[in-house]
């Protein structure tokens, strides 16, 4: 029920009721945006994918006006290394506590400052389907 809002207007926009991001897709990227989440709190199965992919070397970069502590660091409960020694993974390269509502204006703003791309003649875009 509490997807339900989201699903259907992600339905009306892209055709889609769901997410387009998959947990497999961390393990591919060389960077992640994170915008206004709370993944310790909110969806935990993401913290180990996130922990993966910060070891792997790829970049992080979150907006949140909370400090929430599973963006900084994550100790994986079931690394008995990590328990022992009280050890834990730094999860973001760069954290922005921004104000509330800042974690939006953010990449609104960032949009006027970044260079032109050029799209190649070879990329496409295509409607999601379900």
């Amino acid at each position: 029920m509490c997807h339900e809002p989201s699903g259907t207007g992600m339905r009306a926009s892209i055709g889609v009721g769901k997410g387009t991001v998959t947990l497999d897709d961390f393990t591919k990227t060389d960077a992640i945006f994170i915008f206004g989440q709370n993944p310790g709190t909110n969806h935990p199965r993401m913290l180990g994918e996130l922990r993966e992919a910060s070891k792997r070397g790829a970049s992080i970069v979150s907006f949140n006006p909370l400090r929430e502590r599973g963006l900084e660091r994550f100790a994986d409960p079931q690394s008995k290394i990590e328990m022992l020694t009280l050890g834990s993974t730094r999860i973001s390269t760069e954290y922005h506590q921004v104000r509330i509502g800042g974690d939006l204006a953010t990449p609104r703003r960032a949009r006027h400052h970044r260079p032109r791309l050029h799209r190649p003649a070879h990329w496409r875009l295509r409607r999601l389907r379900r």
